[in-house]
C-alpha cells in the first residue's frame, strides 16, 4: 500500500496481487470485502456505485495490459474509491504500470480536486488502448501479407490470437463508454464529483474513439476470418477431389488383374516367354507415368 499527499488530495494504491490484510484494509480505508471481490475480479464489468450515506462513488473502469498474456492482450479491470479530497486505487500487477502514469498527471497538469484527477486518469487509461490498437491493426496487416504468400497454421492461430484481443477490447470499451455516459448523467448526485464538464465530455471522446476504433477493426477481422475459412473449406474441397480420382487410378490395376485367376489364365505374352518380367514392369513403369501425368495436371490447373 503507497500513500502520497498532492495539495489538498490524499491518493493511495492498494496492490492486491500482495499479501494484504483484509481486516486492515476495512480498518483503516473502510473498504468492505464486496469491494474487494469485484476490484479482484478479472472479468468484473466497468461499472459506478455511488453510495449516498457513506459519500462514497466507486468506479470500475477496464484497463488494457500494457504487455501480452498468453499471446493475447488483455483487458482488468481498476477500481477508483472516490471520496472529497481522497482518491484509492485498488490495482493488480497487470495495470500496475498505469500507476506511474498517473503519478505523471499529477506532476504535469493542474489537479486541484478528485473531479479532475479521475478525468485525467480515465483519459490515460484510454490512450493506453489507443497503443494496443496501433500494435494490432500493425501486426494484422503483417499477417495478412503473409497469408496471401503462403496459408499456415501457425499464420492462422496467429491471426486468431488478434481476434480474441479484439473482442475483449470491444467489450471492455463499450462497458467504459457507458460508464462514462452514467457519470455524465446529473441524476447521480454525487456533492464532491463536479467540475468542468469538458474535461469529462474530453475522456468520454476518448472512450467513444476507442470503441469506434475497436469495431472498425472487429468487423475487418470477421470478414478476413471468413474470407480464409472460405479460402480454407475450397482448399479441402479440391482435396478431397484429387484423392478421389487417385483412388479411382489406383483401383484401376485391381480391377484390370482381377479378371485373371484359376479360371481365367493369364495371356501367354507374360507367361510363355523368358522376358515376359520386363514386360510387366514396363507396363508398371508407363502406367505410373500416365498416373504421374495425370496428377501433374490436375495440380497446376489448379495453382
Amino acid at each position: 500500500m503507497e500513500e502520497k499527499q498532492f495539495g489538498n488530495l490524499t491518493w493511495i494504491c492498494v496492490n492486491l496481487d500482495e499479501n494484504l490484510d483484509n481486516q486492515q484494509l476495512k480498518t483503516d480505508l473502510a473498504i468492505d470485502e464486496k469491494i474487494i471481490a469485484y476490484a479482484s475480479d478479472v472479468d468484473e464489468l466497468a461499472h459506478i456505485d455511488y453510495h449516498a450515506k457513506l459519500e462514497r462513488l466507486v468506479l470500475v473502469y477496464d484497463a488494457i495490459h500494457d504487455e501480452k498474456d498468453d499471446n493475447i492482450y488483455a483487458t482488468t479491470p481498476v477500481t477508483f474509491i472516490l471520496k472529497e479530497n481522497r482518491v484509492i486505487i485498488l490495482h493488480t500487477n497487470d495495470n500496475a504500470y498505469l500507476i506511474e502514469q498517473f503519478i505523471a498527471l499529477f506532476e504535469s497538469e493542474s489537479i486541484d480536486s478528485v473531479y479532475d484527477f479521475i478525468c485525467a486518469a480515465l483519459v490515460c487509461i484510454s490512450k493506453n488502448y489507443f497503443h494496443v490498437l496501433e500494435r494490432l491493426n500493425k501486426e494484422l496487416k503483417e499477417i495478412r501479407e503473409k497469408l496471401r504468400k503462403k496459408t499456415t497454421k501457425n499464420r492462422l492461430l496467429t491471426l486468431s490470437d488478434i481476434e480474441m484481443a479484439m473482442i475483449g477490447i470491444k467489450s471492455s470499451s463499450k462497458q467504459n463508454y457507458l460508464v462514462l455516459e452514467q457519470l455524465e448523467d446529473s441524476s447521480l448526485n454525487c456533492p464532491f464529483f463536479a467540475g468542468d464538464s469538458e474535461k469529462l465530455s474530453a475522456a468520454k471522446i476518448e472512450a467513444r474513439q476507442i470503441l469506434e476504433m475497436s469495431e472498425l477493426t472487429a468487423q475487418t477481422m470477421a470478414q478476413l476470418s471468413e474470407t480464409y475459412n472460405n479460402v480454407l473449406n475450397n482448399q479441402l474441397n479440391d482435396t478431397m477431389k484429387i484423392l478421389t480420382g487417385l483412388s479411382i487410378l489406383l483401383a484401376t490395376p485391381d480391377i484390370i488383374t482381377g479378371f485373371f485367376g484359376i479360371n481365367v489364365p493369364l495371356p501367354d505374352i507374360l507367361t510363355g516367354n523368358s522376358w515376359s518380367w520386363l514386360l510387366i514392369i514396363g507396363l508398371i513403369v508407363l502406367f505410373a507415368l500416365l498416373m504421374g501425368r495425370i496428377l501433374f495436371w490436375v495440380f497446376r490447373q489448379k495453382t
